[in-house]
């Protein structure tokens, strides 16, 4: 035979429903920090990304002798 997890009238006990809007907060709070973690290292792979970038297009143009680098990289002729 099967017990029942519930009372006859089918609504959880308060116990449970305080445990669960407990652990939920928690998840809440997690997610929130989670989510701020991620902003701040997407926002730092964009500097990096950005600085080796500009390093190398200023490197670039020191080889070439060209002052002014064109953002589009060196053009050659054939």
């Amino acid at each position: 035979m099967q017990r029942q997890i519930w009372p006859s009238d089918n609504h959880p006990p308060p116990q449970l429903i305080r445990r669960l809007d407990r652990v939920l907060g928690e998840i809440d709070a997690f997610l929130v920090a989670v989510a701020i973690g991620l902003a701040v290292l997407d926002a730092t792979c964009f500097v990096a990304l950005s600085a080796s970038t500009e390093i190398a297009r200023t490197r670039q143009s020191r080889i070439s002798g060209d002052p002014s680098p064109s953002p589009f990289g060196p053009i050659v002729f054939r």
